[in-house]
């Protein structure tokens, strides 16, 4: 630190400590907080409209009607548990979701799923994931608390094995 002050300074005749150079200006006041982000307009809902489209016809190769929107459910309840400090999502009912839902084959197929198959769907299913709940994020950033607070009374209203938050708290 002293060889910084002394680089800076102005050199000294009389054998003197170097100071360093005052300040020419006074320091400007903080900056003011940001602005509130406006509210949630026409133009900014159809945003979200093609974001989510998108989205579905992402999944739609990959993801029936119903996984796809169970997709979106458990991202909704992502988003909440990151955002919202009071809420956490039950990771032993997301699994359970995701075991039966996700990683057993659906539909006309028989028997378990091999492991390479296993491990794809697995990695699909969480790229997807994190793409909706990243989504669902962005879609409430400016209303947190309204969001929080809407997340905060579904734990209330939604009973049971619906319901991805956990309970005890």
């Amino acid at each position: 630190m002293a060889a910084l002050v002394g680089c800076s300074a102005a050199p000294q005749q009389d054998g003197a400590k170097p100071q360093p150079p005052a300040l020419s200006a006074p320091m400007p006041p903080p900056a003011a907080p940001p602005p509130a982000p406006p509210p949630d307009g026409a133009e900014n809902q159809a945003g979200k409209a093609a974001v989510m489209k998108v989205l579905v016809d992402t999944m739609a190769p990959w993801w029936t009607p119903e996984q796809r929107g169970l997709l979106f459910y458990i991202g909704y309840y992502s988003a909440a548990s990151a955002m919202c400090d009071t809420l956490e999502i039950d990771q032993a009912k997301v699994d359970t979701l995701m075991r039966t839902k996700f990683l057993q084959p659906q539909g006309k197929s028989k028997g378990p799923a091999a492991v390479n198959e296993l491990r794809f769907r697995k990695e699909i299913f969480l790229m997807h994931l994190g793409m909706v709940t990243g989504a669902v994020m962005g879609s409430h950033r400016g209303d947190l608390p309204g969001f929080c607070n809407d997340a905060a009374d579904m734990k209330v209203r939604i009973p049971g094995a619906s319901n991805l938050f956990k309970l005890s708290r």
